[in-house]
């Protein structure tokens, strides 16, 4: 028993600091109508971690893939998804709205079969009329004009 718990222990121990220390990885950036879907591996779990991924990783999000991140680019509308078990083929022979397919995000100009994720958004990302940037994730924050993260009521 003291075995099995030990185990237990040490197993979830590793999980987790494989998932805080493994780097997520940007699979794909998809702007539309407005708004860019960015679907992420590996995005940390928790707010913190989620935050700080975003500082260290926004400005390469705009210098590789155009993403806007403050109101001087304009809208600002980023949502990130996990990529979870990876893209999949939306199944043909079930209508768009049924149960099987309302579950999946698909990405049409992806011009291949797998090209959807199951719907898991991680974080929204945002601005206001007032040029202020709103982040969504399990809290609500917003960014200021400094670059810290500070948390909101909204």
């Amino acid at each position: 028993m003291k075995k099995s718990i030990l185990f237990l222990i040490v197993f979830i121990s590793i999980y987790y600091a494989y998932k805080f220390f493994h780097p997520a990885t940007v699979v794909g950036v998809f702007p539309a109508e407005g708004r860019v879907r960015v679907v992420v591996e590996d995005l940390p779990f928790s707010d913190p971690g989620r935050l700080a991924w975003w500082k260290r990783n926004k400005t390469m999000l705009n210098e590789k893939y155009g993403v806007p991140i403050d109101s001087s680019q304009g809208r600002v509308y980023i949502s990130f998804w996990n990529f979870g078990d990876g893209f999949k083929e939306m199944p043909e022979h079930v209508s768009r709205w049924s149960s099987e397919t309302t579950d999946l995000l698909c990405f049409e100009e992806m011009k291949v079969k797998k090209n959807c994720i199951d719907k898991d958004m991680e974080m929204v990302i945002f601005n206001t009329m007032a040029g202020n940037i709103l982040i969504r994730s399990d809290g609500k924050y917003r960014e200021e004009k400094n670059g810290d993260i500070v948390k909101a009521k909204w």
